[in-house]
């Protein structure tokens, strides 16, 4: 716990500002410089170990307190946390510890032969409490309406007695009837009238027309008769005219008609189905020969139709039909059918009897098995789980003790690291007030020593403010002795003055400002990261800081407020002020009110601000050590 302490000499101090860990601009320093440079680093790593050795005497402190507390409670959780400083294990608990293994495996078993057993019992009683219908059953045969309660051998018996006086009876009653048998002539058939079929139903086809012929007039577009079978075309012959077309046929009685035989007739019915050739048949004269359909030969076949015959009945009677039946001997039956029923009901009863016993025997003999099963392990099972429990108990002791002892020698060894951390804690306590010390002589030599060849007239009005910036390690000059007050303030400068008032804080976790004209390395890089960081600057716009662009007053004045409000020292101004040159509209109104409010500034003489006159260096310390009394005084 004892941390190794980190120096920074100055030949590491030269790495660091090779490295650009400090501003370039505070590079060219004098010795005194360089070692009080050094000393603030050295004085910073010694308080970050004081911090950490005192972080870690408060944690050793509590863990202490835990732990004192948790003995005095024999508090288990508190005492848990030493497990990391246990020493070796305890022979005698392991030991027991395996025992207690043991113990419980015996016990786990015998809970599960307990649970089997339970099982059992319950499938037991259930088995008993099915036989309570049997019971219920048995103890209503067992009990009349009207009589006492008997046992099962009794009701047996009795019924069994019963049956044979029962069977006694009925052979009595089968023995004489109440009517004896006799024979008795009865009508086996009645007479009765008989539809008779004669002959079936049939169909028959009956001609209705005999196959004739018929010659009809007509020409070629006659139409067959639906009934009609075919039909022959009839044809007459004549001579036609070659002029006019006239025929003549020869039932017409004409001059120069001729007559024709069978013969020429088929001669020509030939030449008119050859389609009567142009120029060819017979020719006589002006006239040729040619056949016309005038009538038809229709020849039709037998006609028939069905008739249908329905079927042909006639009556046939018949007589009674007569027979001799026969009576048996008539017996009680109703009183012997009463008789069997109860000797029937009576033999059910002594089965049901005889079940239900038996029923509720093996059940009660199961349950009483099973009872006895139960209470034997639940005594085993007792007897093993006092046994575990001492085994638990001892186990829980000594692994209590155990942790007690732990927790014992853990205090201890905190103690002894909180003795070091204490020791280590007033040497290096000792050595940082042996750096603050020398510091404070290094400081005091250093602001001795300032003199800028520029600032040698007490009477100048920026004389104090420049001093006072270079004692504070805001300024250390131009260079070459000077300070060079009348030059004008760059914004690079600006931001630089402000990180250094600010004391330099770290920017290593801080993002890059992101600037085009902001190159890595430069004396400003810090103080332009840092000032973007917190509000101070957004940059000159188009991504450019424009770190050698001189500043204006009313650039500064708006510097300064937005530091006031980074520092906590900000309130706003009642009103604005009452310059000529400068307008409660102007975007810079706010900041030059605010100033002067504060007394960072009182204007530029002849109720007038500037507010676009270039800042000087002068001007800019000046601001700075109003502000810091502003400051102060608040």
């Amino acid at each position: 716990m004892k941390k190794t302490r980190c120096m920074l000499t100055a030949a590491a101090l030269a790495v660091s500002l090779a490295a650009g860990a400090i501003p370039a601009a505070a590079a060219e320093m004098s010795e005194p410089e360089t070692r009080a440079a050094a000393i603030k680093y050295e004085a910073g790593e010694l308080e970050k170990e004081i911090r950490e050795l005192e972080d870690d005497q408060t944690l050793l402190s509590g863990w202490i307190a835990d732990f004192e507390a948790g003995l005095a409670n024999e508090d288990r959780n508190a005492l848990a946390v030493t497990t990391p400083y246990s020493s070796e294990p305890d022979e005698t608990l392991v030991a027991y510890e395996a025992q207690l293994d043991e113990a419980r495996e015996a016990y786990d078993a015998a809970a599960a032969q307990y649970s089997e057993a339970k099982d059992d019992l319950a499938s037991a009683k259930g088995a008993d409490a099915n036989a309570d219908s049997a019971r219920e059953e048995l103890a209503v045969l067992l009990t009349g309406m009207d009589e006492e309660p008997v046992t099962a051998g009794e009701k047996t018996a009795a019924n069994m007695a019963r049956m044979e006086t029962i069977k006694e009876e009925i052979a009595a009653l089968k023995s004489t009837p109440l009517t004896e048998a006799y024979d008795e002539e009865v009508v086996i058939e009645e007479a009765y009238d008989e539809q008779v079929l004669v002959s079936e139903a049939y169909d028959e086809e009956v001609k209705v027309q005999e196959a004739h012929t018929e010659e009809v007039e007509g020409d070629w577009t006659w139409t067959l008769p639906e009934n009609a079978k075919y039909a022959d075309a009839i044809y007459k012959y004549g001579c036609i005219c070659n002029t006019c077309n006239e025929i003549f046929y020869d039932d017409e009685n004409k001059t120069g008609q001729q007559k024709w035989s069978r013969h020429s007739d088929e001669m020509y019915v030939a030449w008119a189905k050859a389609g009567y050739p142009e120029g060819d048949g017979w020719q006589h004269g002006g006239y040729h020969v040619a056949p016309r359909i005038v009538g038809y030969t229709v020849y039709y076949d037998d006609i028939y139709e069905t008739v249908h015959h329905g079927p042909v009945y006639k009556t046939v009677h018949h007589d009674a039909v007569y027979g001799t039946a026969h009576h048996d001997a008539v017996y009680d039956t109703e009183t012997i059918e009463a008789l069997q029923s109860e000797y029937a009901r009576l033999e059910a009863e002594n089965e049901t009897i005889e079940r239900d016993t038996e029923l509720i025997k093996e059940a009660e003999k199961a349950l009483a098995a099973a009872q006895a099963r139960l209470d034997e392990l639940d005594a085993q099972l007792k007897e093993k789980d006092e046994t575990f429990r001492v085994l638990y108990d001892t186990c829980e002791a000594l692994e209590l003790e155990h942790m007690k002892e732990n927790a014992r020698k853990a205090i201890a060894a905190f103690r002894v690291s909180m003795e070091e951390n204490s020791q280590a804690l007033a040497e290096k306590r000792q050595e940082l007030l042996e750096k603050q010390e020398e510091l404070a002589r290094l400081e005091a030599e250093i602001r001795a020593q300032i003199r800028f060849n520029d600032v040698t007239d007490p009477e100048k009005w920026y004389y104090d403010a420049v001093y006072w910036a270079a004692k504070n390690n805001i300024t250390s000059g131009m260079g070459e002795g000077t300070f060079q007050p009348n030059a004008r303030l760059t914004r690079a400068q600006t931001v630089t003055f402000l990180y250094k008032m600010a004391g330099n804080p770290d920017v290593s976790g801080l993002d890059d400002a992101g600037f085009t004209d902001v190159e890595d390395g430069k004396w400003y890089v810090n103080a332009v990261k840092w000032a973007v960081a917190n509000g101070i600057t957004t940059g000159y716009g188009k991504g450019t800081f424009k770190p050698d662009v001189a500043c204006s007053r009313a650039m500064i004045v708006t510097f300064l407020m937005r530091y006031a409000r980074l520092t906590g020292v900000y309130s706003a101004p009642a009103g604005h002020a009452e310059f000529k040159d400068v307008d409660e509209d102007d975007w810079f109104c706010g900041a030059v009110s605010w100033a002067v409010v504060n007394g960072i500034t009182s204007g530029y003489g002849e109720g007038t601000f500037q507010p676009n006159v270039t800042c000087t260096r002068a001007m800019m310390v000046q601001f700075l050590k109003n502000f810091s009394d502003m400051a102060n005084a608040a």
